[in-house]
């Protein structure tokens, strides 16, 4: 029996999904943290266009995953390169995961680990990657709870504070 589940290489007829995605992702953080601005559908059309040239670009892929024909997640990725004298070589140039969904009735389901797994596996020809990152807000327990599953540990951590008093608007 063939498998429900095939992740593919994003087609332009997946960005309405792809979006749709993402503004649901958006959704969710902005009711984590207040540096999230609103789901709006042209806001979320931007930032796949640029993720997806930026995946491109630098040598990543944005995937789609499909149960039985239906679109139900997917995941973007690119070589992150900086350069930090005081890292390594391998801490300069890695495998960066920008962004991976998966709609809510299909999570706990294997399907975030398959997109993760096929992300793994795209990196793995590449011998100059050695090291794959990701990134998510620090109260986002679900997806913090996911990447650990999958063997992410912490690597760095940010922290952040609101300065008091009024703040003359950035031009």
């Amino acid at each position: 029996m063939a498998d429900p589940l095939q992740i593919r290489a994003a087609r332009d007829t997946d960005r309405p999904g792809v979006v749709a995605f993402l503004a649901q992702l958006q959704a969710h953080e902005v009711a984590l943290h207040d540096t999230r601005k609103p789901a709006d559908h042209d806001l979320c059309a931007h930032y796949v266009s640029d993720f997806s040239a930026r995946a491109a670009d630098q040598g990543g892929a944005m995937l789609v995953t499909l149960v039985d024909g239906q679109l139900v997640g997917f995941i973007c990725f690119w070589v992150e390169i900086s350069a930090s004298t005081l890292e390594t070589e391998a801490s300069n140039r890695c495998g960066y995961i920008s962004d991976l969904f998966v709609a809510e009735d299909h999570r706990g389901q294997g399907v975030g680990q398959r997109l993760l797994d096929a992300a793994k596996a795209h990196f793995g020809k590449d011998p100059s990657v050695t090291r794959l990152r990701i990134c998510t807000l620090a109260n986002n327990a679900l997806a913090v709870s996911a990447y650990e599953r999958a063997g992410f540990k912490p690597y760095e951590t940010t922290y952040e504070i609101t300065l008091p008093g009024p703040r003359p608007k950035p031009s």
